[in-house]
């Protein structure tokens, strides 16, 4: 039995959450990292432009992701930002893993 990986990357689209949720190359607007943890997607959904957000802390090999997810914007030139994770989205990412 095959294990599926929190996030993966093909040459069609992002898969994150263990697949349930997945964006085609095409409708991504742009990816924001902070602190190599928050993943922000903004993407096209239908007309409208929406976000969504991933914690990456259970993420094995988080670098190489990160470096591959990177290296996948930079090829469509998508926008790729990185920042540090303020207090605030680290609080809310730990009361929204609290939940689950």
């Amino acid at each position: 039995m095959k294990k599926e990986s929190y996030a993966s990357i093909n040459s069609e689209k992002l898969i994150l959450k263990f697949g349930k949720d997945s964006f085609l190359w095409d409708d991504i607007q742009e990816v924001h990292l902070e602190g190599n943890r928050k993943l922000i997607i903004t993407f096209l959904d239908g007309k409208m432009i929406r976000k969504k957000r991933f914690d990456l802390k259970w993420l094995q090999e988080k670098e190489d992701f990160i470096h591959n997810l990177k290296s996948y914007c930079t090829a469509r030139n998508i926008p790729f930002h990185e920042s540090e994770i303020s207090f605030f989205s680290l609080f809310g990412l730990e009361m929204k893993s609290k939940d689950l």
